[in-house]
């Protein structure tokens, strides 16, 4: 994960998997080299299997405030949930993505609304690239080097 300028972690709210995402949370904020207030480590979290209104956000919130009480300098940013759906389930079993199979089903809604987030920061990320950054990223430096190669 280090080379990568966006980490996502997708979780559910069961405490399992909360206990899981902690500890990788945990072993992420050990290889940061310059963490620090100015620099935090951002991590963006996706509730995955929601159940009920407002499970995500809830699940995510009670995970911040652990991460917050126990580790320091870690931004966690909420993405957003993903309901549990039929329509999800039936897009597994046909093989096919849910927004493709079911594309005016809730879910593709809500995938959609993620899309939106992880687009314009990876815009954001790639307009700051661009301008030559003294801490120009490992896979924006490989997409320089395809441009210069006619690679793309």
């Amino acid at each position: 994960l280090r080379p990568a300028h966006e980490i996502i972690l997708v979780t559910n709210p069961e405490i399992t998997a909360s206990m899981d995402a902690y500890a990788l949370i945990k072993a992420l904020s050990q290889w940061h080299p310059d963490r620090n207030q100015s620099n935090p480590l951002k991590l963006n979290i996706i509730m995955n299997r929601i159940r009920k209104s407002g499970e995500g956000k809830l699940a995510h919130d009670k995970l911040a405030s652990v991460v917050e009480k126990h580790l320091q300098n870690i931004e966690l940013n909420y993405y957003g949930a993903i309901p549990y759906d039929r329509y999800l389930l039936h897009s597994i079993e046909i093989q096919k993505p849910v927004v493709i199979s079911h594309p005016k089903a809730k879910i593709a809604e809500y995938l959609s609304g993620i899309n939106r987030q992880i687009y314009a920061n990876y815009v954001k990320w790639n307009n700051e690239q661009m301008n030559d950054s003294p801490a120009i990223s490992y896979f924006s430096l490989l997409e320089k080097i395809a441009q210069n190669y006619d690679l793309e």
